[in-house]
């Protein structure tokens, strides 16, 4: 999905939403105005038909997302309800639990300054037995990841990419996996935690679709 900035280099390095603010103000909400919030099923396909595009890239995801939750967060007030009872309903979740937490430990692609293409490298921790537990998984394999990577490339290596995962200077996404999965055995963690990727394949997708760019040469 496609976030719409405004791309003007004086206002927020090009990064500024006034471009999705007045496709909320100006296209959106004459189309929504007077809908019922409690139809969050029919207002966010009426937003897909407004957007028209398989990417959102008219309206742009942020903007649809924005007014999607607001209107989620009136059907709430509107039932009495607490947001997470109203999405629980709307999902048909008869239990509400707290997810399972993925942490963000390697950045590469544009959230880095690395040479990794792969934008997330994430843990896991499903054999948790409460949020809490996962949370401190989380945190013990972060840390142990952190003496792995400087014992292997330095202490240099381990400052942060934007998104707060560590971003070390590495080509492949093999070492990365490789690196993660040594500090999960080091943390003693190996039977409590799985490994996830945030690709972001777009960022590295060859112009026309023909194929994908890993370390500056092209592949199908």
């Amino acid at each position: 999905a496609v976030e719409l900035r405004d791309k003007d280099p004086f206002r927020f390095g090009g990064k500024g939403v006034l471009r999705a603010v007045e496709a909320v103000s100006n296209t959106i909400l004459p189309a929504i105005r007077g809908r019922d919030p409690a139809d969050q099923a029919g207002l966010d396909s009426a937003l897909k038909a407004l957007d028209g595009t398989l990417n959102k890239s008219k309206l742009g995801a942020n903007a649809m997302l924005a007014v999607s939750l607001a209107a989620c967060k009136a059907g709430a007030a509107q039932e009495r309800l607490p947001l997470y009872k109203r999405i629980a309903d709307l999902a048909d979740v008869k239990k509400p639990l707290l997810p399972v937490p993925w942490l963000n430990v390697i950045n590469g692609g544009e959230h880095a300054g690395n040479s990794l293409p792969i934008q997330e490298f994430m843990i896991g921790p499903v054999g948790a037995r409460s949020f809490r537990e996962a949370m401190q998984i989380g945190a013990e394999v972060y840390h142990s990841l952190k003496s792995v990577i400087a014992v292997k490339h330095g202490a240099a290596a381990t400052a942060v990419g934007d998104e707060g995962g560590f971003a070390p200077n590495i080509r492949g996404h093999e070492e990365a996996l490789d690196l993660i999965m040594a500090a999960v055995e080091k943390a003693g963690h190996s039977e409590s935690v799985q490994l996830g990727m945030d690709v972001a394949a777009s960022e590295f997708c060859v112009e026309g679709g023909a194929g994908y760019r890993f370390y500056g040469s092209d592949s199908k």
